[in-house]
């Protein structure tokens, strides 16, 4: 039976209207990303107080507007607030907050740029939760309210299009999520920005969309591009940087590099642990990765353990049709299968298939490859 793939992978006032420089606004637009084992996927960055330690959608966010400035403060309230759950794993409370603030930030004019900042949070929210659809929907939203409040400020919607490029590597629609990487880094590059931290996470991003489509060459150029950037910005043990540690791991997998990707993935693992604690959603990726390395060197009482957990750390955070709980039962039906024990293969292949026809469609490509596992099990 084919192994699976592997896993893992300040304000002044004019008419009204908000103003913020660009440098809030980049802090305010940037994102901490969480958790999905198919894109690259950052994290909490630690802190005394987690609210606004080093994170990007804390800092200097817009003052009040001078018309509404008890709206726009219950808004920034919220997004501060569901930013601080979705950093410590706790996405469903994170959602059912930016969702809030959408019901209120949708009625504000189209230029009103706090709109944009809830929109971006929420898909990206949404898109860790493996609501694919839906977060595309809000980002392509909040790209066009982007455009059409600062036309010409384009540095800034890559900020966005970074999250766009998660969704499009949770769907495993690799070739976009290159091309829109790709238009992001040289949107980057053409403002002298193309070395900072949001830049590696786009790297990170068209890595992991390379590992996908067999250009492992180019992936690891930028992973590793990626990671010594994030390194130097952030420090080794930080979450976002450990994140692309565990894409790497998830490279060797694709290159057969087994014992290499395990080694990687253990370090990862540990190193993830001490960043966001034992049941974050962001431990997933690591544990997939370890678990195909430990399939693919027979290791097979451990490797459910790693996959088991997996599972436990999704289930309280995502839908059941999230990407990477899809993928953690996939492998375990792989499992299931490599130990003999069919029948247990067979039912989980059933399930995982029929959550993936439902959320990515009969004809995707990880459907497909689900199909061809549960065949092999029947033969």
């Amino acid at each position: 039976m084919p192994a699976p793939e592997p896993g893992g992978r300040h304000t002044a006032q004019r008419g009204g209207a908000t103003e913020i420089s660009s440098a809030a606004l980049r802090l305010v637009l940037s994102v901490v990303l969480l958790c999905a084992s198919s894109a690259v996927v950052t994290g909490h960055e630690a802190s005394d107080d987690p609210a606004t330690a080093r994170n990007p959608q804390t800092e200097h966010l817009p003052a009040a507007t001078q018309s509404t400035p008890e709206l726009s403060s219950h808004l920034l309230q919220l997004v501060r607030s569901a930013r601080t759950d979705a950093v410590q794993g706790r996405l469903p409370a994170a959602e059912q907050k930016l969702r809030s603030a959408w019901q209120t930030a949708r009625e504000l004019p189209r230029e009103n740029v706090l709109a944009v900042v809830v929109l971006n949070n929420l898909g990206h929210v949404l898109c860790d939760r493996g609501q694919l659809a839906e977060a595309e929907t809000l980002l392509r939203e909040a790209i066009l309210r982007w455009k059409g409040a600062r036309p010409g400020e384009e540095l800034q919607v890559t900020l966005i299009e970074h999250n766009l490029v998660k969704v499009f590597l949770a769907g495993a629609r690799y070739e976009e999520a290159i091309r829109l990487a790709r238009r992001s880094l040289a949107v980057r590059d053409k403002h002298s920005a193309g070395e900072d931290i949001d830049a590696a996470r786009l790297m990170a991003a068209l890595a992991c969309a390379y590992d996908r489509v067999r250009r492992f060459s180019d992936a690891e150029a930028y992973m590793l591009r990626a990671l010594s950037i994030l390194e130097r910005e952030l420090g080794p043990g930080e979450a976002e940087t450990v994140r692309v540690l565990s894409n790497l791991a998830g490279l060797k997998l694709s290159l057969g590099q087994h014992a290499e990707a395990e080694a990687l993935s253990r370090r990862a693992l540990d190193q993830m642990r001490r960043a966001v604690g034992p049941e974050h959603p962001a431990l997933a990726a690591a544990l997939n990765n370890l678990a195909c390395a430990l399939m693919a060197r027979k290791n097979y009482a451990e490797a459910q353990w790693a996959l088991q957990s997996a599972i436990n750390v999704l289930e309280p955070q995502v839908v059941r049709s999230h990407p990477d709980m899809i993928l953690s039962q996939y492998h375990l039906a792989h499992l299931y299968a490599l130990s003999g024990r069919y029948k247990e293969s067979a039912a989980l292949y059933v399930a995982t298939l029929n959550e993936s026809e439902t959320s990515l469609g009969t004809g995707h490509a990880v459907s497909a490859q689900i199909l061809a596992g549960y065949a092999e099990v029947l033969r």
